[in-house]
């Protein structure tokens, strides 16, 4: 156990690089974030907000049909080039997803912009892992160090 000293430094180093922690976090973590967007539309074709996707148009429900791919709800997933570019930068402890296929402005033209983006139970799943990795951070930095 640190003395109150060492205590008060471990302290103030932990919330001097709690920003910087909390980037790492999420870098380290970005796959899952990105795969929770991507499960959010192939799994349920719904956005950030939860909400059903627009449908898709006959000529691609037919398309897809024959392709033995899912039809009955839009996926935004053909050859999976779309949701294999996502992508997400973390800034003002905000986490933006995108994507870089040149695809990008098109759909979210015609789909929205929330297709980016965590429902509000994704959102909560991975705040649960965030809130527990930042915890493991500031223990072991505040009680942890010797310097």
């Amino acid at each position: 156990m640190p003395t109150l000293d060492q205590f008060e430094k471990n302290l103030r180093f932990a919330l001097a690089n709690i920003d910087k922690q909390a980037s790492v976090i999420v870098e380290q973590n970005k796959e899952f974030i990105l795969d929770l967007n991507r499960e959010q539309l192939q799994d349920y074709g719904i956005n950030s907000d939860g909400r059903s996707l627009k449908k898709y148009s006959s000529n691609t429900v037919q398309i897809k049909a024959e392709k033995g791919q899912i039809f009955q709800y839009t996926t935004l997933f053909d050859k999976g080039l779309f949701q294999s570019k996502f992508d997400l930068l973390f800034r003002n402890n905000k986490i933006s997803i995108f994507s870089r296929d040149s695809k990008s402005s098109d759909l979210q033209e015609k789909y929205g912009s929330n297709i980016f983006g965590l429902t509000p139970d994704n959102s909560k799943i991975y705040a649960e892992r965030f809130n527990s990795e930042l915890t493991k951070y500031l223990k072991s930095t505040i009680y942890g160090r010797t310097n």
